[in-house]
Parts: C-alpha cells; sequence; structure tokens
C-alpha cells in the first residue's frame, strides 16, 4: 500500500521515499489518500509552503495553479507503475477537508459524507476516462487475455491433477 500523500515530506529532501510513484512497484496499490486522510484538495491547501513545493518538484508540477494541485495529485498517482491505483471521487472533484470521511479517533461525525446529485457530471467522467486510458490504466484487451490465459492455466492444471 502506497499513499501519495505520504511522498511529500518536507524534510525527506532524497527521492528514497517509498511512497513516491517512481519507487513504487508494480505489486503495490497506489493511493493518493485514504477514508482517513483529508481529501487531497485539503490535504494540499494545509501543506506548509515547503510541503507544497515539495509535492509540485516531485510531480513535476512547479507551475501548475493551486487549485489544479489535485487533478495533478490524481495524475501522478495514474502514472505509477502499481498495478492497482485507487482515487478517492473527492479528489477528482477537487473537494477540501468537508469532504473527508473519516477522522480516527472521533465518533458521530464519520462516514457521513455522501456525493450529492449531479457532482457526478458526464464531463467528469470524460476527465477520469482521459485520464484512465492517458495512464494506460484502461487496455482492456490485454486485461481480457491476460484473463483467459489464467484460466487456460487453471485448466490445464486441473486436468494435469486429475
Amino acid at each position: 500500500m502506497k499513499v501519495l500523500q505520504f511522498a511529500f515530506d518536507p524534510n525527506d529532501i532524497g527521492s528514497a521515499n517509498e511512497h513516491l510513484p517512481h519507487n513504487c512497484g508494480i505489486n503495490c496499490v497506489m493511493y493518493t489518500g485514504t477514508h482517513d486522510n483529508d481529501p487531497i484538495a485539503g490535504w494540499y491547501e494545509n501543506q506548509s509552503a515547503e510541503g507544497r513545493l515539495r509535492a509540485r518538484r516531485c510531480l513535476g508540477q512547479e507551475h501548475t495553479p493551486d487549485g489544479e494541485m489535485p487533478l495533478a495529485v490524481v495524475r501522478g498517482a495514474m502514472m505509477s507503475p502499481a498495478r492497482i491505483c485507487v482515487i478517492q471521487i473527492q479528489d477528482y472533484l477537487g473537494l477540501g477537508c468537508e469532504s473527508r470521511v473519516n477522522t480516527p479517533g472521533t465518533v458521530g461525525i464519520n462516514w457521513s459524507w455522501r456525493l450529492l446529485p449531479g457532482q457526478a457530471t458526464s464531463e467528469l467522467a470524460g476527465q477520469v476516462r482521459e485520464l484512465t486510458l492517458l495512464s494506460g490504466r484502461a487496455n482492456w484487451d490485454a486485461l481480457n487475455g491476460r484473463r483467459r490465459r489464467m484460466e487456460q492455466e487453471e485448466a490445464a492444471q486441473e486436468a494435469a491433477h486429475e
């Protein structure tokens, strides 16, 4: 499990942080954040100037406006070599701390955030699709071919054991 929010510690000036996209292996799951963290927009807003600069530099986004950084972080996660990438809808929408799902150690306020009618638009779906295609995460032909090969291998193994 790699969480991109954990990659941008301004005190970590090297490039060895295991959560950086280029250090993530294929057998990992890359997340922008988790349900226990603020969504990217809120997280980014709450970072120190040094933390924001570190994120910008690591992602090659030095000139990206602040309002576009949530999508830049999503793009960074999607471009990682991790086989699986999980992005919260709040990050695609650029929502802030008000859309956080869970705050550990608290009661009564958790798990109440909901996607509102009209937030999941066809424009958003187009953006997600474009990023999914751009990052190579929508190669359905290869995916289906791999699934067929796995099924054939399983059938051959079962036949060999009979």
